[in-house]
């Protein structure tokens, strides 16, 4: 085997370390993120981790939370799950959670070589893939199971890829440890958009079988690869029988509650309540910051400098400095119609632009596919904001009203315009005669970039008003003063976005007209892209993100712990009226059974 044809993909895999560490620095000085939902995992799973380290065996039963509940949703360790393992060594590679974003990297990798592209084009993807807002954000609120999940989805679709187009039983190995390794990190949400895509792909090749006359060729791969997705979902069986057994009695489960006349239609019988699965949903504008990414304002609690409007109205107003200081660093920047935003979903603006480029020039039908996903995630989004299509969804698709929060469909859209956008380079990269993609490439910028100047042109006939800003109960001058630094940031990032889009339309143009090489333009574009994204995620998760200690002080006791707990009996119970139903902190102190009673009563704890 010629080893010297793959050093520059091994090159590459080094480029993902170095550029991982680089974004995540902070973990390598001895710091964690400041993550709301890891710190609170930490007081959950306390007790389970505690009686198995104790005792080496695994219980199925906490008594620190809520009245006592089943470690199934917590911390349970299935030992028939030969993939756990193999996934604690990926993630290895690189600090936790850093390792995300590098298996990110390197499974959108792996998927555009299944599609014969170019190390550098796949590499333009891989970041295009990883560096979507979404992931960024995601792992700055501690949803690490989520982006876990989502970084394999594209080493599952190459498994696919591969299967129908190169080698089925190469493809298959790829499918089924891919999936498997998915299917592990325990989220079903995203493996059921994930099924979503993967169907439409099959439809794709079904089609291409038909007129090729292949398919006897196209079931016999289809079967192959739905016996090894069985055998990947067999591997986490522990975990789904868990899930379907005790969703039974969760909030998921049968209602045992008649609803009051009012809300009947908002009510499942068998599932979760249709206010809570949309209470967070895009209004019909928010999909924009794909493009523009502070088209909707940035983050329910972000920052301004000195120099805003909200700050020079406060200065006027006689506002005590360090009153204004601390107003400053949780401003509710975002005006959309969500509860609350950690930050917007911003694809890309040249992803976008690539993708718009890729529907005209590509003749790959597979496009149709990534576009018709694109447009159905998105609209999955809308939630509330488009009740024809989700409440249909949700009343009659299997298992739809299992899942809450249906803005996480975005990773839809972000898998497949990522695709599209390195196919689109693909073509004008192989084609001899690139000069037929001159007016393509004009729509494509036109429609892009233009919209980005609309959006800049238009910025003062829009309305930056906010829910919250009534709710904090501001005064009439700074409300005023907030909407002036909405409209800023919109107008900021609409130039922003103009600008990017130009240094790649131009530079698609001077490889079109030969005035560089296919290399010089490949680096560019990536050099392009990396920046474009790099600087709206270190918007949302930074160095200020990170800190050392950040679970030892959280749970450092206070006065009140070490009080109560020299309670000696074995029965009491603390009930924290701070928060009490989204609070863990109590449960990592305090429990209704002590571990030797508590081992009394495993009777078997082998899984």
């Amino acid at each position: 085997m010629d080893f010297k044809k793959y050093i520059p993909h091994a090159s590459i895999l080094v480029l993902f370390v170095v550029v991982t560490i680089a974004y995540f620095f902070p973990l390598y000085q001895g710091k964690t993120v400041r993550s709301h939902d890891i710190v609170q995992y930490q007081g959950m799973a306390k007790e389970i981790i505690d009686n198995r380290q104790k005792f080496g065996e695994e219980p199925f039963w906490t008594s620190a939370m809520f009245g006592g509940m089943p470690n199934t949703m917590v911390n349970m360790e299935h030992s028939g799950n030969l993939f756990k393992p193999l996934h604690g060594f990926i993630i290895s590679i690189t600090k936790y959670p850093s390792s995300l974003i590098f298996i990110s990297l390197v499974s959108f990798f792996l998927l555009m070589l299944a599609f014969d592209s170019s190390v550098i084009l796949a590499t333009i993807g891989a970041v295009g893939f990883a560096f979507a807002s979404f992931n960024f954000i995601s792992l700055q609120a501690g949803h690490n199971a989520k982006i876990a999940c989502i970084a394999y989805m594209p080493a599952v679709l190459a498994g696919l890829v591969w299967s129908y187009r190169k080698n089925k039983w190469m493809g298959a190995a790829i499918l089924a440890i891919a999936l498997a390794l998915q299917i592990t990190n325990n989220h079903v949400q995203i493996t059921y958009y994930l099924a979503f895509i993967c169907l439409g792909y099959g439809i794709v090749e079904f089609y291409n079988a038909l007129l090729a006359k292949k398919l006897n060729v196209f079931f016999q791969t289809t079967l192959i690869l739905m016996v090894v997705a069985l055998v990947a979902l067999g591997s986490n069986a522990g975990y789904f029988l868990s899930l379907n057994e005790y969703g039974k009695y969760s909030i998921r489960g049968k209602t045992e509650l008649k609803p009051l006349e009012e809300n009947k239609e908002a009510v499942r019988a068998d599932g979760l309540d249709r206010d809570y699965v949309f209470n967070y949903s895009n209004s019909l504008t928010e999909p924009f910051t794909f493009l523009i990414p502070d088209y909707m304002g940035g983050a329910s609690s972000g920052s301004l400098d000195t120099k805003s409007a909200a700050a020079t109205a406060m200065q006027k107003n006689g506002v005590d400095y360090q009153q204004m200081q601390g107003f400053l660093q949780q401003v509710p920047l975002y005006f959309g119609e969500q509860p609350y935003v950690a930050g917007p979903i911003y694809i890309g603006a040249i992803i976008c632009f690539l993708f718009i480029l890729g529907l005209i020039i590509v003749k790959d039908r597979i496009k149709w596919m990534l576009l018709v996903c694109s447009v159905i995630g998105i609209l999955l989004t809308f939630g509330k904001n488009l009740p024809a299509l989700n409440y249909l969804l949700f009343d009659y698709f299997p298992l739809y009203n299992k899942f809450r929060s249906v803005t996480m469909a975005v990773v839809i859209p972000q898998v497949c315009m990522s695709i599209l956008a390195v196919l689109a380079l693909k073509t004008i990269f192989e084609t001899k005669d690139n000069t037929i993609f001159s007016k393509p490439l004009a729509i494509a910028a036109g429609t892009t970039a233009g919209f980005s100047i609309m959006a800049f042109l238009m910025a003062s006939t829009g309305s930056y008003s906010s829910a919250v800003d009534q709710a904090y109960q501001l005064p009439e001058w700074l409300i005023e003063a907030l909407e002036e630094d909405r409209k800023g940031m919109r107008t900021g990032d609409a130039l922003r976005s103009f600008f990017f889009i130009a240094l790649v339309g131009g530079t698609i143009y001077l490889l079109i007209i030969n005035k560089i090489k296919q290399n010089l333009a490949g680096i560019a574009i990536l050099i392009f892209t990396f920046f474009d994204l790099w600087l709206v995620d270190k918007r949302y998760l930074n160095n200020n993100s990170f800190d050392k200690n950040v679970i030892k002080e959280f749970y450092a006791p206070t006065e009140a712990d070490a009080l109560v707990l020299q309670d000696t009996d074995p029965n009491f119970r603390v009930f924290n009226l701070d928060n009490p139903f989204n609070d863990a902190r109590t449960s990592y102190f305090f429990t209704n059974l002590l571990a030797d009673i508590a081992q009394q009563n495993f009777v078997d704890t082998k899984i």
